[in-house]
């Protein structure tokens, strides 16, 4: 069990250089107002690409414990990708809470 979990966690912990990141950046989404991109983007990145690369890396390809572990950093990568672009195409800075006068 202890090696399962050492394996899990190697691969588990790039997600934390990725998360910081998203959550970041999902603030400034969420804080200019768009707060549907933000909750869209955090249950892809769960829900959409979280779990099937789980299934695929660990199940299909049977990567085991490291592959489950390495499904949270690419959903997170995925995630990230897509934060960018939205922060980099500057729609988030047009407010959806405030109207300009």
């Amino acid at each position: 069990m202890l090696e399962a979990g050492a394996q899990y966690l190697k691969s588990f912990s790039f997600d934390y250089l990725c998360v910081a990141l998203v959550f970041c950046v999902n603030g400034i989404i969420t804080g200019s107002g768009h707060t549907a991109f933000a909750s869209i983007s955090n249950i892809l990145s769960s829900v959409g690409f979280r779990i099937p690369m789980a299934l695929l890396f660990g199940i299909v390809l049977d990567g085991g414990m490291r592959g489950l572990g390495l499904a949270a950093p690419i959903a997170s990568l995925a995630t990230t990708v897509l934060v960018l672009i939205f922060y980099f195409s500057g729609r988030w800075k047009v407010s959806t809470i405030i109207k300009a006068v």
